[in-house]
């Protein structure tokens, strides 16, 4: 029994009707026709029976088919309906969900496994170096090795994204450290005989703060400016501006990589040599910290420079003529720093570099994770502009390792998705003691070789530094800190031999070797976030002004064709007499449009028309009549309306013509906004070729758009 009864079926001459479109449908019968599926399904079988007369059995089978739709089966529709949806939602926020779903564990999980774990060998003694740059505790360079790997597998959607220390944030977190505690000392308090520090404020007012407590500060200020730069990132994402990658062009970022490649290998030097200099920061950093290297080379460390030299060696020579040269053959890459660390750290305990030969080691890692804290973000009120650059720097960094994997790999990556997750991901970590994390290229692209399937190849490299947490942080007590910096500057040797790229670049093109320049004088000379912003200003300025020098191209036609070419180029090239046809490769807005006219101007001037068919007399005009060659012209804005109404309009008065050819739909669109395409409809046309034979035939009485 059906809850109400079915609507009486149409008859064959209806349907036949509606068929032929000469009946329309109501709304009753359209719901019958839609359920009526053997009568509608196959278009083919429905045209056969439109060639015979329709049969009252035919019409019964239609009733067959025929299922009012209940409330309990509507239901059913809405609840699947709302889970698809709520599915889709939570899949987006947490892509886990989709990966965990989608997860093939008989072909994935041993590659995942084998790349998490040589991705945490590597991370180990990068994490440690890592935090010496950033001006943090050793232990700090362990927990990013965590954390973020495990976060960003929540909310992350890249596969193969190694999410963690990179140096560039690491440099700039160590800038604002040294700015921030600049006048910090260790002193003795001798009414209680423990060591206390004083810390110098914007204010006159001196603290003391025991020295459990300095750390504290240390930690609350790098917590601070990590959950701004998270909330950056956050903001980033919800205004859906992650194209702003697009303003770094792969110069911009060369130039930034090649200077932030020198300026932390020089600030490595000292612990190479075994000297100590104090931190400078800011306008002309890097150049005084050489002079100060000078200065302190009659007072290198001869046993600290020796075991530098012989580690960076070594380190060099299996990364590039092992793992390098035989990266096809090898199943996983040798982890040679992770080597250097296990031999050399024994053999510290055992000489007592330390005590015997004035080495500076590691010291004390306690085991264990920290308590989580609340970050306060007063703690970095006055730094908040930089705590919004290095989130901005973070996630140009992050999201350029993941376009460069997700390419080579084959699988899209949404910009705005990973903007998302990079900032729910820094502002999490912001409560373990971290800094703001961020994709490293080196990593990543050892996920890739060493087969990772998925994200679950990063959660695996966390979750195997989170055992290195516990058991191997006492054991590098002994470990002396020239070895971490001798593995920090091998793995900055490809950035800095970016270098090298810049006279290719600079032959490319030009206005792209201003921008390397400019980035690298910026970033090594000022500092890491004017420097980068610097470069992006430079690198718009020369886009602009690259519009700004367009110049105008001649064209002409080729014999027998109707294909226009540069005159200049092919001299062959052949043109009706008293027609001018003008090309302008750029758009026209208010920047440009003065140089359009003149460019215009000065073409008309310089040429002369030259007959295409010798037999046709034609009377040369004063006055030629001009074709401008949209095709060039991707946009235009309201002045550059107005200055091709005017163009139109100053050779109408001089008894002469102006015709455009090409124009595409958005420089029509504007043309109607601005009232000016009834001005210029009459003077369109579709081709270059239809515009040329209505110059030469003075037929302009219709528009060919």
């Amino acid at each position: 029994m059906y809850p109400h009864p079915p609507p009486p079926l149409p008859t064959c001459d209806y349907y036949i009707g509606i068929k032929r479109n000469e009946i329309t449908p109501t709304r009753h019968f359209d719901n019958r026709l839609r359920i009526c599926r053997p009568f509608l399904a196959t278009m083919d079988e429905l045209d056969k029976k439109m060639m015979k007369p329709l049969t009252q059995d035919f019409i019964e089978g239609c009733r067959k088919e025929y299922i009012p739709i209940g409330m309990k089966t509507k239901m059913k529709k809405s609840v699947c309906k709302t889970y698809n949806y709520a599915t889709h939602v939570v899949s987006h926020i947490l892509p886990v969900v989709s990966t965990i779903r989608n997860y093939k564990f008989k072909s994935f999980l041993i590659n995942d496994i084998i790349a998490g774990l040589t991705v945490s060998f590597m991370q180990l003694p990068q994490g440690m170096g890592y935090a010496i740059v950033a001006d943090l505790p050793i232990q700090t360079g362990l927990f990013m090795g965590f954390f973020p790997a495990v976060c960003y597998f929540i909310f992350g959607s890249s596969k193969h994204l190694s999410y963690g220390p990179i140096v560039v944030i690491s440099l700039m977190f160590g800038s604002l450290m040294e700015i921030r505690f600049k006048s910090t000392e260790i002193i003795l308090d001798s009414a209680n005989h423990s060591e206390v520090s004083t810390l110098s404020t914007s204010s006159s007012e001196t603290i003391f703060l025991s020295e459990e407590a300095y750390a504290k500060e240390r930690l609350m200020f790098a917590a601070a400016i990590t959950i701004i730069s998270g909330i950056t990132q956050l903001v980033m994402s919800i205004c859906r501006i992650g194209a702003l990658i697009k303003l770094l062009s792969s110069s911009i970022v060369s130039g930034f990589s090649a200077a932030i490649g020198f300026i932390v290998a020089i600030n490595q030097l000292k612990n190479i040599i075994g000297v100590s200099i104090p931190r400078h920061s800011g306008f002309l950093s890097v150049p005084k910290t050489l002079f100060a290297l000078c200065v302190q080379i009659p007072n290198c460390h001869y046993p600290e420079l020796l075991l530098s030299l012989v580690s960076i060696i070594t380190i060099y020579t299996v990364k590039s003529q092992i793992n390098e040269r035989f990266r096809h053959r090898l199943r996983i890459p040798v982890p040679i720093d992770l080597i250097i660390v296990i031999i050399i750290t024994p053999i510290s305990h055992a000489l007592k570099l330390k005590e015997n030969y004035n080495f500076k080691v590691v010291g004390h890692v306690p085991a264990g994770l920290s308590t989580p804290i609340l970050p306060d973000i007063s703690y970095a009120n006055d730094y908040i502009s930089d705590s919004i650059s290095i989130g901005i720097v973070a996630f140009v960094y992050s999201i350029s390792v993941c376009l460069i994997i997700s390419r080579k790999e084959g699988y899209e990556v949404d910009a705005n998705q990973e903007l998302f997750a990079y900032g729910l991901t820094t502002m999490a970590v912001s409560c373990f003691g971290c800094y703001t994390p961020s994709g490293a290229i080196s990593r990543s692209s050892v996920l890739v070789g060493c087969g990772a399937k998925s994200q679950v190849g990063g959660f695996v490299s966390g979750l195997s530094l989170l055992v290195m947490i516990f058991f191997a942080g006492p054991l590098l007590k002994s470990l002396p800190i020239c070895v971490l910096s001798c593995i920090i500057i091998v793995a900055l040797i490809k950035m800095m031999l970016e270098i090298l790229s810049f006279p290719k670049i600079w032959r490319t093109c030009k206005s792209d070797g201003v921008a390397w320049l400019a980035t690298f004088l910026a970033v090594l000379l000022i500092s890491v976030d004017l420097g980068l912003l610097i470069g992006v200003v430079v690198g718009i300025i020369s886009i602009i002004v690259r519009t700004y020098r367009v110049k105008a191209v001649p064209l002409g036609v080729l014999s027998n064709t109707n294909i226009f070419l540069d005159k200049d180029k092919y001299p062959s090239v052949t043109i009706p007499p008293g027609v001018v046809v003008v090309s302008f490769p750029s758009p026209i807005y208010y920047i440009n449009a003065d140089i359009f006219r003149e460019e215009i101007d000065k073409r008309i001037k310089n040429m002369k028309g030259i007959n295409v068919y010798p037999n046709d007399q034609m009377e040369e005009t004063s006055q030629p009549k001009v074709i401008i060659d949209c095709s060039g012209i991707t946009f235009i804005d309201g002045m550059g309306a107005i200055t091709l109404k005017q163009l139109y309009m100053d050779y109408k008065t001089k008894d002469s013509s102006c015709f455009f050819s090409n124009v595409n739909e958005k420089v029509i669109s504007v043309l109607k906004a601005s009232k000016v395409f009834n001005t210029l409809k009459y003077a369109m046309y579709l081709t270059t070729y239809d515009a040329m034979m209505a110059a030469a035939s003075e037929t302009t009485d219709n528009t060919h758009l």
